[in-house]
């Protein structure tokens, strides 16, 4: 939550609605990267099959595969982590910065260019789906109704 409220009330208040962090303005812009970072690291609970389906495509996690109306795909490590990332959450935008931490790790010294590697043979994978992979210009990718 970003407000100009900054009470203990307010904060209490809020993160007791379910509010997962609370940052006060004016705030420093680093502070609020760091807290994304901190937020997108978390696992996700909300989905807890080995298979995630979105339209018409179905992401296996046990098996890393994807199945499309074409056909069925074994994916990547680095694939299947990208896309299980964004079908958990259609049409949420994730910065490229999001994506490199939770696929290659924090620490890990990467080029953004792998991802848009990834993405690229994502999309050719979901050709012919109702599936697509959006580039968020400057920002980085979402997935949504194609």
């Amino acid at each position: 939550m970003l407000t100009a409220k900054g009470t203990v009330d307010d904060k209490v208040r809020a993160l007791d609605m379910g509010a997962d962090d609370y940052l006060v303005k004016p705030f420093s812009a680093k502070e609020l990267f760091a807290r994304v970072r901190a937020l997108s690291r978390r696992p996700d609970h909300e989905i807890t099959s080995d298979c995630v389906t979105f339209e018409d495509v179905t992401f296996n996690a046990q098996k890393n595969t994807l199945t499309t109306p074409v056909k069925e795909y074994k994916l990547s490590v680095k694939e299947a982590k990208i896309l299980e990332m964004l079908l958990k959450r259609p049409n949420q935008v994730f910065a490229r910065e999001q994506i490199l931490d939770r696929v290659w790790g924090f620490e890990n010294e990467v080029n953004e260019n792998n991802i848009e590697i990834y993405v690229h043979n994502l999309r050719k994978k979901l050709k012919g789906s109702n599936v697509k992979i959006d580039t968020i210009r400057g920002i980085g990718y979402t997935l949504g109704k194609g």
